[in-house]
């Protein structure tokens, strides 16, 4: 009973505060985001549709890292409301899910899709950053606004037909939402660990490791025409890959823990355990859960913090506000040409 008590109020103190932190920070990035790449200066490259391509030119800013950013503000912002304010919720009443149906299901089901899309459309801009680096005209041909336009409601059609069993056996039993029948539980599982675990973050470390082989061939070429613009663009291009590697670190991160979780349940499901187990179990589950907003919540932050860049574009939506744009009259200096001004010549010479 005192473990139970001692992880009840660890859990608490994590959703209370930890979570809390994750859902300001990524609700105002996730707005931030799709106010900066709905711009018109950043809506016509693809980059800004599915993510955000690095450079330091505006015209690079938003090729297909662009549309890839954009929808995934919108999935990041959805996976925000529908998975973390439902948990600000459980703190002091109880779980809605778990005596209505169609929440257990819709919340289960639209969170989990937003996740998904998210972390697909990071693949697409790691495979963006590797066809705008390549030496090959046929792939960086894919790296177009229109080819991005086309990638994204294919990826949302996807990600909604693909987890459509979720909302299919998604359930409530015993007072518990859940997935209750053992065959969809061992396919969720692997489904999961398929997609999360293994072939996602494969994807983006051999996307990002040709990114850097691309990158050091193009320096190999650079330097053999010293100039102050090639220096510049080998430091560019460093930057491009620190701020890659900030963004796969998050979401390491974010779903190191997820796989692990979801095998051992799985293959415990039906296991005896002692009561210790299963709070234990139960806490590790709850915890495994809760890191997997870590990427949606902080990705701002992560392009804020290791783009330049992007701090120039986001200091600059400022000029879009109100009082920002605040009208300013000159003042002149009190000279003896100013007092022979006829009535004309002073009103020409006010500020409007």
């Amino acid at each position: 009973m005192a473990l139970l008590t001692t992880l009840i109020n660890i859990y608490y103190n994590i959703v209370r505060y930890f979570m809390s932190l994750i859902f300001f920070f990524g609700i105002t990035g996730s707005l931030l985001n799709i106010i900066l790449f709905s711009r018109q200066k950043l809506r016509q490259t693809s980059c800004c549709i599915c993510m955000y391509r690095y450079s330091d030119s505006i015209s690079s800013l938003s090729t297909l890292f662009s549309v890839d950013f954009l929808a995934a503000s919108f999935s990041s912002l959805l996976s925000l409301l529908f998975g973390l304010i439902p948990t600000f919720y459980l703190l002091n009443n109880v779980y809605p899910g778990n005596y209505s149906v169609v929440f257990c299901k819709m919340q289960g089901y639209i969170t989990h899709t937003s996740l998904q899309m998210t972390r697909v459309l990071l693949v697409l801009a790691c495979f963006d950053r590797y066809a705008l680096s390549s030496s090959s005209s046929y792939l960086r041909k894919f790296a177009t606004v229109s080819i991005a336009r086309r990638c994204v409601p294919v990826v949302m059609l996807s990600c909604y037909l693909i987890a459509i069993h979720l909302i299919i056996y998604l359930d409530v039993v015993n007072s518990s939402c859940g997935i209750y029948q053992l065959s969809v539980l061992i396919y969720n599982s692997v489904y999961s660990i398929a997609t999360i675990s293994i072939t996602m973050p494969l994807l983006m470390f051999i996307f990002s490791f040709l990114t850097f082989v691309n990158l050091k061939q193009r320096q190999k070429k650079r330097q053999q025409m010293n100039s102050a613009a090639i220096h510049r663009d080998i430091i560019r291009d460093k930057k491009v890959f620190f701020t890659l590697l900030v963004q796969l670190l998050l979401y390491f991160i974010s779903t190191g823990l997820y796989a692990p979780n979801i095998i051992y349940t799985t293959i415990t499901q039906n296991m005896p355990k002692s009561s210790d187990q299963q709070v234990i179990g139960l806490f590790i589950n709850a915890f495994a859960l809760l890191l997997i907003y870590i990427y949606p919540g902080f990705s701002f932050l992560a392009f804020t913090v290791s783009s330049k860049t992007f701090r120039r574009e986001l200091f600059n939506l400022r000029k879009l506000f109100p009082f920002y744009c605040v009208r300013r009259t000159a003042v002149l200096p009190y000279t003896t040409t100013n007092r022979r001004m006829n009535t004309n010549d002073a009103t020409n010479n006010q500020t409007f």
